[in-house]
């Protein structure tokens, strides 16, 4: 699914006219000044060990590769500041320590099965935020998104090094009982970190290029049902495709799923 006939800026519009719509007057801020809001924010950090066993034969000649016995241990530090008349800001970056009793897809070890978790130190989050409007929030940069069940937007988050995107997305709850999720893509940064690269054709692996609108609505009225209407219209740039994973596509559907 190729977007040739709209702009980025109407692709983009597309997104977001609706949910600027909802959101017209201006809301409390939670900093008096933007001294304030710089150093009168939160630290995060996250220590995990993780350890992965593959036993499997190489996808080409069918012999055997070596057994992989990953032990991987990730720091993931972060800051999020207050906010001043609206904005704020989220930085968190994470290095992953591990051994070489495996193939990462980065640390040459070829011989063994992949476990995805390579010996990295990357930015994971990096964004600007707004809020300034009712029952809405805006990030631009570098994120974590996820909808739903993590079935087509998420962050593989059984991985040591998280997916996140690069672009601008939207939350707004104006509506009762309605959650309205919308967001522009231009990259996914992938698991495999952005060191992994396809030797066949270059492509990179830990990044794939696009110009992806996404649209999600939660509906929690019913009381004994939830409602979900999605369009997720994945767009990517020749690089991605290149590599033969990344073909564009364009999914509509909805979910009902039942309260006990």
């Amino acid at each position: 699914m190729k977007l040739k006939n709209r702009t980025l800026a109407q692709q983009m519009s597309l997104v977001f006219t609706p949910l600027a719509l909802l959101a017209l007057a201006t809301e409390a801020y939670s900093a008096d000044s933007f001294t304030e809001a710089l150093t009168g924010g939160k630290v995060s950090a996250n220590l995990q060990y993780r350890y992965e066993n593959v036993d499997q034969p190489h996808p080409a000649s069918g012999a055997r590769l070596k057994e992989a016995n990953a032990s991987t241990l990730r720091l993931r530090l972060g800051y999020e500041t207050a906010e001043y008349m609206g904005f704020g800001g989220m930085v968190q970056i994470e290095h992953i320590s591990a051994n070489d009793a495996y193939n990462s897809r980065v640390n040459g070890r070829t011989n063994y099965s992949v476990v995805a978790d390579a010996n990295v130190t990357e930015l994971n989050q990096a964004y600007l935020s707004y809020s300034g409007a009712p029952q809405t929030k805006l990030k631009f940069g570098r994120q974590l998104i996820r909808y739903d069940d993590d079935r087509w937007i998420g962050n593989v988050d059984w991985r040591q090094n998280h997916q996140t995107y690069d672009g601008l997305s939207a939350v707004n709850k104006s509506l009762p009982d309605t959650t309205i999720s919308a967001a522009f893509l231009t990259n996914v940064n992938r698991v495999f970190s952005d060191a992994s690269i396809d030797n066949g054709t270059g492509a990179l692996l830990g990044n794939h290029h696009m110009r992806s609108p996404l649209f999600n609505v939660n509906y929690k009225g019913l009381g004994f049902a939830e409602l979900v209407g999605y369009g997720y219209f994945l767009d990517y740039d020749p690089s991605a495709r290149a590599f033969g994973l990344a073909n564009s596509t364009k999914t509509l559907g909805g979910k009902i799923k039942g309260n006990a």
